[in-house]
This record gives structure tokens, sequence and C-alpha cells, in this order.
């Protein structure tokens, strides 16, 4: 019986982390996987013949099997995109590096004005630059 307050408490806390949190720190998306997350937890609290009869419909023997097998899916789905954001931001910061190299450079070699440094645009972008007129590529 305590494990099942335990629960309830635990999904009335998600549900209160979604609505005081501000637009900017939760998406949308996120929230709404919160919500559902949390309806889930309280409907199997109060149901747990549910989830076997879920799992039984997806072909899978126990309702514990099914939950496994979900959290097992939604950790592996989380660890690859936690890769992916993580390499986004390494690639920035080499970006960055690379930038502030150059610039410090400039400055330290006595360069009039220091030079728009050459970098690649980062991946998915196309070739203009931010706040560039172009004169770089006129010559």
């Amino acid at each position: 019986m305590w494990v099942q307050i335990a629960i309830v408490l635990v999904s009335l806390y998600l549900v209160r982390l979604m609505l005081t949190s501000g637009p900017s720190t939760i998406s949308a998306w996120k929230k709404a996987g919160l919500a559902l997350l949390a309806i889930a937890m309280v409907v199997t609290v109060f149901n747990p013949a549910l989830t076997t009869w879920v799992a039984q419909l997806m072909g899978v023997g126990r309702g514990a099997d099914l939950l496994l097998y979900g959290v097992t899916g939604a950790f592996v789905i989380y660890a690859i995109l936690q890769y992916i954001a993580r390499q986004k931001e390494h690639d920035r910061m080499i970006r960055l590096a690379r930038r502030v190299a150059l610039l410090e450079a400039a400055e330290r070699y006595g360069a009039a004005e220091a030079p728009r440094p050459a970098l690649p645009p980062p991946p998915g972008q196309d070739d203009a630059r931010e706040g560039g007129d172009g004169a770089e590529a006129r010559g």
C-alpha cells in the first residue's frame, strides 16, 4: 500500500513540476510526455491488471515484462538523444574556440582590424553567415 501512495505522490510532484516551470524551461512535448506518464502511473497503480491486459494484446506474457521492455527502450532512446546533444555541444565549443583563437591571434600580432574567421557553417545550415554582407566572397 505504501508503494502505491509513493507512486501517486511522485506523479503529483511531476504535475506540479510541469505547472510551476516557466514556458522556456520545459518544451510542450516534454510537458505532454510527463503528463501522460503521470496519468499512466496513477492508472496502473489503481488497476494493475490493465498492464497485463495491454501486454497480452501486444503479445507479451505479463504486464511487468511489458514495463521492463518499455523502460529499456526509453533508456536506449534517452542515451542516444543525450549522445547527439553532447556531440552538437562539443562541435559548437570547437567552433567557438577556433574563432576566439583567431581573434586573439589577430589582436596579439597587431592587425588593425581582426579578420573574420572563415569557419564552415554548422551542419544543417547554408553557407550564409549571420550578419555578414558577403564582402569576403567578393575579394
